[in-house]
């Protein structure tokens, strides 16, 4: 055994003893009797994922001590000594944090600590759709100020999910550095030990992406290992409990990569971030992003969701303020000037701040694949691509867009005009396959916009018409939707005309048109095949698809029902309906609800019995269109069976409501008329609420 090995064996054991003593006294001397971490619905995550110990009390956690340390560990792997002890000090790093009477070694304002289980479900989406590309667990300052600015960067640049803790953490806010999910600049804290928050993290994408259940710590090491594109990257420091906490590390799966600084190393500085990243990258095989085109600001998915406030406006487009909308459509080749923008109107040399304009933004594309029905499709992504601009956000499509520009962006030299440049590139860049030629109009010219707007509003229509058209009944394909299996291997999506897929972005058109671009991807066509029950949604085609990309785990799925062999969830779902089975209806609540519902649960924990590719009777994800469909549920009664939902989303189905159920929504609860279980009932028999006659559920 090497000096080295018998120094890192002696630390090891001596920071376990350390921990361990720091853990009792803290348990003896702590106020309340209560333990655990806000907005999650996995207790305490990494001692619950490999024990299924469901902590949420004092007296719970000294027991779980307890058995930890008398030889009788609540987990079934084996381990050597020195991996015992240093999983085991992960496992108290986490109880000490989960006590609210222990000061936080990362105890700040500016430090996000947990990462709670609303932010780990915005996650699902950008990671399986490779906006986030892989995840960065920085332990320590890597190099000089400089280098480690450089590294920064360009993680982000990359797509990297960067979370922060010790020294690296201190780093980035002491800096002020832009930090926040929306930056992928996550500092945890600026003790070394901060680092649980992300291993905790990473744990709960296992058992909610990954169809992991608590206490399967084997097959969680191999789903961290093989599934989630996370790297630990070190530098030269010796902080405690740095060491331990990198062996125990080590055992989930996750590569270490060490910096050291070398002598005479006669590289730039950028050769050394390069060859720095591409060893990261290579331990995960993450692929390096090439959005390499001129702007004169950042730009990369790092940007997508910033807000730009008022304060900091200088020119905003639409939002009822201003007339204002986008549209792609596609003409003969011959039609078009390939790489042309045409602007019509005022650009910002020519406005003062805060000032409101109309815009249009109009893009012709030509191709031989090109098809009207894919129209759509590309036009919905102007959203992403505007928004991946530093300085830029934009909201809604079609005729009620509202797009902002910041002073910031336009100090650094961004105009109206460089909007073109962006869709030139990324409409280019990833549709190859169908666009030739591209060709872009601006205006901002009030006469001109309301010109043109009519005309863009007949073509918006006759796209709905071609929509409202497709029913279930109507086509002989179904598509399924795959993309999630990287995180939740047995979850298959099926998407049909009456029912979009449960993350709400990918539409029957949508799957449609993805399977033509790319074959071989993640959307494939399923073919019914002979109906067993129409009511209940079930086909043959459907099971045996589903049953073979399931990996053999998922015989039959009963598309219209929740409480029949309802369709699996990933994790991505927008909204999650449950059974209340005292009002024998469901209730319906969106991820952007913070409050509890009338089950006494929040979304965050409903989201944990819903998750993971598992049939769960009684519980559904689906995407908010669904709600609407006709097919929403039929095998229960559909929208009558809706006892409860977030005010917000109400409103927001409300027009769609009416039509498909006039007079029903003053009948469904919110948050603003009942908050228990109790006021519920009484409300629904004070409205008369059609659920009160329909057959019961269960």
């Amino acid at each position: 055994m090497t000096q080295k090995e018998e120094r890192i064996k002696a630390a090891v054991r001596a920071e376990h003893q350390r921990l361990l003593e720091k853990a009792f006294t803290a348990i003896k001397n702590s106020t309340t009797t209560t333990v655990g971490f806000s907005d999650t619905g996995y207790f305490l995550p990494l001692i619950y994922s490999v024990s299924e110990e469901k902590i949420t009390s004092r007296d719970e956690l000294s027991h779980f001590l307890t058995s930890l340390v008398s030889g009788k560990p609540p987990y079934t792997v084996s381990f050597s000594e020195i991996e015992r002890l240093s999983f085991e000090s992960l496992l108290f790093l986490e109880l000490l944090e989960a006590l609210p009477n222990v000061e936080s070694e990362g105890d700040s304002s500016l430090y996000t600590g947990f990462i709670g289980d609303t932010v780990l479900r915005k996650l699902g989406v950008p990671l399986v759709d490779g906006s986030i590309t892989g995840i960065a667990l920085l332990s320590s300052k890597i190099g000089s100020d400089l280098l480690f600015q450089q590294l920064i960067k360009t993680f982000q640049s990359n797509g990297i999910l960067i979370l922060a803790a010790g020294t690296a953490a201190k780093f980035l806010v002491e800096a002020e550095e832009p930090i926040g999910l929306e930056k992928l600049i996550v500092p945890l804290g600026k003790a070394p030990s901060a680092l649980i928050f992300a291993l905790n993290l990473l744990v709960r994408i296992a058992l909610s992406f990954g169809g992991i259940k608590a206490g399967e710590t084997e097959k969680l090491f191999t789903y961290l290992k093989t599934k989630v594109p996370a790297f630990v990257l070190v530098g030269e420091s010796k902080e405690q409990p740095l060491e331990v906490i990198l062996e125990g590390v080590h055992l989930l799966g996750l590569p270490i990569i060490q910096y050291s600084t070398k002598e005479n190393d006669s590289r730039s500085l950028e050769e050394v971030v390069q060859n720095l990243v591409n060893t990261c990258f290579a331990t995960q095989g993450i692929k390096p992003k090439t959005d390499d085109f001129l702007l004169p600001i950042d730009y990369g998915f790092a940007f997508e969701g910033q807000a730009v406030r008022k304060k900091d406006l200088f020119v905003e487009f639409g939002g009822s303020r201003s007339p204002a909308f986008e549209l792609l459509v596609s003409l003969p080749a011959e039609e078009l000037n390939d790489g042309q923008i045409t602007f019509l109107g005022q650009d910002v040399d020519e406005l003062q701040p805060g000032m409101v304009l109309p815009l249009a933004i109009i893009v012709k594309v030509a191709g031989n694949n090109m098809k009207e029905e894919f129209e759509p499709v590309l036009e919905r992504q102007i959203h992403h691509y505007i928004n991946f601009g530093d300085g830029l956000w934009h909201n809604a499509q079609r005729d009620i867009i509202w797009l902002r520009i910041s002073k910031k962006a336009v100090s650094q030299g961004f105009k109206i005009k460089h909007i073109a440049d962006i869709l030139v590139y990324k409409l280019r860049t990833n549709f190859t396959k169908l666009i030739d030629k591209i060709e872009i109009t601006l205006i901002t010219d009030l006469v001109k916009v309301k010109e043109y707007l009519p005309k863009a509003q007949a073509i918006y229509h006759q796209r709905d018409q071609r929509l409202k058209n497709l029913s279930d009944d109507s086509v002989v394909t179904f598509y399924s939707c795959l993309l999630c299996q990287s995180f939740a291997p047995n979850h298959v999506c099926i998407i049909t005309p009456e029912r979009t897929g449960l993350c709400g972005a990918v539409s029957w058109l949508d799957a449609r048109t993805s399977f033509e671009l790319n074959p071989t991807g993640g959307n494939q066509p399923v073919v019914p095949g002979t109906l067993i029950d129409g009511r209940f949604g079930c086909w043959e085609g459907v099971n045996s698809y589903l049953f073979k990309e399931s990996h053999g785990t998922i015989r039959e799925v009963c598309l219209y029902s929740i409480m029949k062999n309802p369709l699996t969830s990933c994790g991505c779902f927008e909204c999650i309906a449950a059974i209340i089975p005292e009002t024998n209806g469901i209730l319906i609540v969106n991820r952007e609800y913070q409050g509890i519902t009338p089950l006494g649960l929040s979304f965050s924990s409903l989201a944990g019995a819903v998750g993971g590719g598992i049939q769960t009777p009684g519980f559904l994800g689906i995407g908010k269109s669904y709600i609407t469909s006709k097919k929403f549920l039929l095998a229960e009664g559909g929208v009558k069976r809706i006892v409860w939902m977030p005010h917000e989303l109400k409103l927001t189905l409300q027009e769609d409501l009416e039509a498909v159920a006039p007079g029903l929504v003053e009948k469904i609860a919110d948050e603003k008329q009942v908050t228990t279980l109790e006021e519920l009932l009484a409300f629904l028999q004070k409205v008369n609420h059609p659920v009160l006659r329909l057959e019961p559920m269960l």
